[in-house]
């Protein structure tokens, strides 16, 4: 008979089950029945026997409050004896958690007043207004199906209503297998699911937002508040892997070898410096950077071609290149077919301090032996004989460096 008897509770609740989202009270005509209601609101008296201090002392303490038929409503509340922003959104969360009644999973989901979809990058906002009764709530769904937003792109929820956002919360579920998962209750006006495209790898694309109101306006508590939430995502954040070029420089010291056309070798040393002179446009593919460039008139030279070209892998924590290499190729396109190759190779140079943009390496650090220097210029004289200037070794100073710097 007692099992009987609770599923026969479960079934009526099954129909009443959202009595608690229309408000605490209700103003019926003499016609109406109020008994769907009170089946309804129901499993607010298992939650309040259920939670600490009031337990089912509480039955007990509402009867001895209780002064007449017409004032049940207000001695009900006043015998909870707590602030209504605990009390109700405590007993929503519940609820719609399926802590109070075994409902089917997506019992509350599917009936959500509003839902808002997430097809694309231009959908970034949605304003949902409504007119709240005291103590009341509603549901908004919002369902992501857009899974290239970034990491660093968040779920953003905004609160406004009456005396500045008074006894609002925001209880926030996310949905997998059409089930809703606890997340937070809030009580702050404005409040972020940080990255929810984590959300992902759990199966979850969807979320359920619950308003709840707690205001007490009226005696009676019937009085009507407009309330809106909007929701957003914000915009993306820029980093390092969203730029598009890479400038590349370089000043150290050089011994040159020079071979004339007969043969005969000269020396000498000076500093040189190898460079891209230009922003090289690019993209990144995950964390390596690719980018050429071509242009003309390199040295004042009207007949140079240049090509430049660049590769920079940078590490996840995007503090340091773990590998990179630069090549510039100019061909003078002169007389004496003139070819000057420049070629920098490396590893493991830091992000300069207070920067996300700029890695670099100064002093003698620029000579480690990570990093390897090519150059070489090669041109024939007019009988035919190879001319060439290259660098055979390289030095340091205090004065030398080595950076990449990306910009947008």
């Amino acid at each position: 008979m007692a099992t009987q008897i609770i599923n026969i509770q479960k079934n009526f609740f099954f129909w009443e089950g959202m009595e608690s989202f229309n408000g605490f009270n209700q103003k019926l005509n003499d016609d109406e029945n109020p008994v769907p209601h009170g089946r309804g609101m129901s499993a607010l008296i298992k939650y309040l026997t259920n939670r600490d201090p009031l337990k089912i002392a509480f039955i007990g303490k509402f009867i001895k409050n209780n002064k007449a038929p017409g004032t049940l409503v207000k001695d009900f509340v006043e015998s909870i004896d707590l602030p209504s922003n605990d009390w109700w959104p405590g007993y929503l969360k519940e609820l719609v958690n399926n802590e109070l009644f075994e409902l089917p999973d997506d019992y509350f989901i599917s009936r959500a007043h509003a839902e808002w979809d997430i097809n694309s990058a231009e959908d970034i906002s949605k304003i949902l207004t409504h007119t709240y009764q005291d103590l009341s709530a509603k549901m908004f769904k919002i369902n992501l199906n857009y899974p290239d937003l970034e990491d660093t792109q968040n779920l953003k929820f905004k609160m406004i209503g009456p005396e500045n956002d008074k006894d609002l919360s925001l209880i926030l579920f996310s949905i997998n297998n059409n089930k809703p998962q606890y997340i937070e209750t809030t009580k702050l006006a404005e409040y972020e699911i940080i990255n929810p495209k984590s959300y992902f790898s759990n199966g979850t694309g969807e979320f359920l937002a619950v308003l709840v109101n707690s205001n007490l306006t009226q005696d009676d508590y019937l009085g009507q508040s407009e309330i809106t939430l909007e929701i957003s995502v914000s915009q993306k954040v820029k980093t390092i892997l969203d730029y598009k070029n890479c400038f590349f420089s370089s000043s150290l010291m050089g011994r040159y070898e020079n071979k004339w056309a007969d043969g005969s070798l000269h020396y000498w040393d000076e500093p040189f410096g190898i460079g891209s002179f230009n922003f090289i446009p690019g993209e990144f593919t995950g964390n390596e950077f690719v980018g050429s460039l071509t242009f003309s008139g390199y040295l004042n030279v009207a007949t140079a071609i240049t090509e430049l070209t660049i590769t920079a892998v940078i590490s996840e924590n995007k503090d340091e290149i773990i590998s990179f290499e630069f090549t510039k190729v100019t061909n003078f396109n002169n007389e004496s077919n003139e070819i000057r190759t420049e070629k920098v190779i490396g590893a493991n140079i830091p992000l300069y301090p207070d920067r996300d943009d700029l890695f670099r390496i100064n002093g003698l650090d620029v000579c480690n032996d990570e990093i390897k220097y090519f150059y070489e210029d090669i041109f024939y004289s007019q009988d035919g004989g190879e001319n060439y200037v290259k660098i055979i070794e390289v030095g340091c100073t205090d004065e030398s460096k080595l950076e990449l710097f990306f910009a947008e």
